[in-house]
């Protein structure tokens, strides 16, 4: 509300509030406060995905790209790496796997670079065969060594082996596609050539 002030004539004036203290003027300049603030905080963006590597990708450059074992793949804060992949026969004691098929079986690391707690699961990952994605859940008698579930603080990793069923003629990828509450970015890696 504006002040009003006599002089010594009897005139009466009103003093209005200068701009500065006015809640328009404050509005304004929060706006712009975070225009100038996102658009540096782009350009942070763009200096960080320039740096990767034909041997590592960014978020934005992996979705439904394919890589081969030994890639390091960067999503989300997070690194992926298929270290080693294997077929290995079924025991001819305790068959459990369909005729023909043996243990196909991903070791896979998995870095948090990113500044928060991140969780894990052997579920994130299929087994594509031509198209037919199975879930990574068969069991060794021969292995303790199954990345199952948790959670990486950061800077933490972690290793385990991933363990399907396939044919070794069969030509096989990983397939990472997050959790079902992300959205639906994804990559592979070639397990065979």
């Amino acid at each position: 509300m504006a002040k009003q002030i006599k002089d010594e004539n009897g005139n009466t004036y009103v003093q209005k509030k200068p701009f500065y203290k006015k809640i328009w003027f404050w509005v304004l300049a929060i706006i712009v406060v975070i225009i100038i603030g996102g658009s540096l905080g782009g350009s942070e963006d763009k200096a960080e995905k320039s740096d990767s590597t034909s041997k590592k990708a960014s978020s934005s450059d992996i979705d439904n790209k394919t890589f081969n074992v030994g890639d390091t793949i960067e999503y989300k804060g997070v690194e992926f790496k298929v270290n080693s992949f294997e077929f290995k026969p079924d025991d001819p004691e305790y068959s459990a796997l369909k005729d023909g098929n043996q243990y196909a079986i991903a070791n896979i690391t998995i870095t948090n670079k990113s500044k928060d707690t991140i969780s894990y699961n052997q579920l994130d990952f299929k087994l594509d065969n031509a198209g037919n994605l199975t879930d990574f859940i068969e069991v060794r008698a021969d292995s303790n060594n199954n990345l199952n579930s948790g959670d990486l603080k950061p800077g933490a990793s972690v290793t385990g082996d991933l363990t399907g069923q396939a044919k070794p003629s069969d030509k096989l990828k990983l397939n990472y596609t997050g959790n079902m509450f992300e959205s639906k970015e994804s990559f592979s890696v070639n397990l065979n050539k």
